[in-house]
């Protein structure tokens, strides 16, 4: 502001030198009078202006910009698998063997189900099938003269196509288990020599899925176990 004063007075003197001459002191003294009223006035002028628009833009703060909505991750469709339980066809191979051997009646889908340890541990020497687990037909397929032999203590002597599609016979037997509770529970298993020879034969492993199927031929009844494809 005081460069502002200091120019606008220099230039009101540069006008009265070349435009005016002064013949006595009270023109002078006139002429100053004038001189700091005008000064005054330009000044008083100055504070009463307002800001310039450049100063408010600057000094006004940046209006916020919207957020932009976040686009959402599409995911990748992934293949939806079977239902569990859902049973798996038999294999054409695996038939074309039961009708090699005679077959007369069959096959049907006793169980699907995943091995566990106990069914491959040698001191159990068991392969279980919880009746929980097994198909309606499990029971049916079964006559009243062959369900005999099989709930008794020996079991039944059954030929069975293994997963290698070679011929073998195993045990098939209810198993009477005794639980801590005092309950006594049943399930049907393969045991024996025969089901030790065809787990260590075949490689079966913990976890790995199977079924067992039935059929008949002529009056024997006759089994297949066959590994579900993963």
């Amino acid at each position: 502001m005081e460069l502002q004063r200091h120019g606008r007075s220099q230039e009101l003197k540069a006008m009265a030198t070349t435009n005016f001459k002064f013949s006595s002191r009270f023109g002078a003294l006139v002429f100053v009078t004038d001189l700091f009223s005008q000064l005054l006035e330009d000044e008083e002028q100055q504070r009463e202006a307002p800001p310039s628009q450049q100063q408010q833009h600057s000094l006004s703060p940046s209006p916020s910009r919207p957020n932009k909505s976040k686009r959402k991750a599409t995911l990748p469709v992934r293949a939806i698998p079977p239902p569990q339980g859902t049973p798996a066809p038999l294999p054409e191979e695996f038939r074309e063997v039961m009708i090699r051997e005679g077959m007369t009646e069959g096959p049907i889908l006793l169980i699907q189900k995943r091995l566990t340890a106990t069914d491959l541990k040698k001191v159990q020497n068991r392969m279980s099938m919880p009746v929980k687990q097994a198909t309606e037909d499990f029971f049916k397929f079964l006559k009243p003269s062959e369900e005999a032999i099989v709930n008794s203590e020996a079991g039944m002597t059954v030929r069975l196509i293994e997963p290698s599609r070679d011929v073998s016979t195993v045990v098939f037997k209810r198993w009477k288990m005794e639980k801590t509770t005092g309950r006594t529970s049943y399930m049907y298993v393969f045991n024996g020599k025969g089901w030790g020879d065809v787990k260590n034969k075949n490689a079966l492993r913990e976890s790995e899925e199977v079924q067992v199927w039935a059929f008949r031929v002529g009056d024997q009844l006759a089994h297949a176990l066959v590994r579900v494809p993963s």
